[in-house]
């Protein structure tokens, strides 16, 4: 389970093929909705802070955001790491712009994969060494970051859900994986239960 989850990953952003529907004879709006540039003293949103410490080689710094992080409260400010076009947005774009964009989306998707696989390496080292609660942390962390990507009531695009729901399917393995070998039979159940969740949310 642990290998297919992960490899997921990689592949997910050709499978989200929603960003690249253009109806024949569509108009483009007039005037794009602007790219999300905030001012220099208007603090970046978590998600957005998160990929900027990946970037800058904070590989721990980006992991202990996403698992620290309440990302409940506004799905948004995940989702802003990757795109703040909600997926009418986007299809309202011309062409060009579509293109820059999914071109944007793709990378920084891309980040969300390689800080997943990181995220999920280091809780199974966490575990490995005898730090249970350490390891539940991280897991638990990367499924509230999956599931705020993939919330409809951010409004994201199709790639940004796709994403989400892989980061969630992830996290949720790996929980079912540690708790399987750790005699709490409801917090095993809970495990399962978050992954049949995830797995079903596909579909929708």
């Amino acid at each position: 389970m642990r290998t297919s989850v992960i490899a997921g990953l990689v592949s997910v952003v050709s499978i989200a093929t929603g960003c690249d529907r253009s109806p024949a004879g569509s108009k483009a709006s007039p005037t794009p909705p602007p790219a999300a540039t905030a001012p220099a003293a208007t603090k970046a949103a978590p998600g957005t802070a998160v990929l900027s410490r990946w970037e800058e080689g904070g590989r721990d710094a980006a992991a202990d955001l996403v698992v620290q992080t309440d990302w409940s409260h506004d799905p948004a400010a995940a989702m802003a790491g990757i795109s703040t076009l909600s997926e009418s947005e986007f299809a309202s774009l011309p062409l060009p712009e579509q293109q820059a964009r999914r071109s944007e989306m793709t990378t920084r998707a891309s980040q969300v994969g390689e800080l997943t696989r990181f995220l999920v390496a280091r809780g199974r080292d966490r575990a490995s060494r005898g730090d249970r609660g350490a390891a539940e942390r991280n897991f638990e962390g990367l499924y509230r970051y999956g599931k705020a990507l993939s919330a409809d009531e951010g409004k994201p695009t199709a790639i940004v859900r796709q994403v989400g729901l892989a980061v969630r399917r992830a996290a949720a393995a790996e929980l079912v994986n540690l708790h399987q070998s750790g005699g709490d039979p409801a917090k095993l159940k809970a495990a399962r239960d978050l992954l049949a969740e995830a797995t079903t949310a596909v579909g929708k």
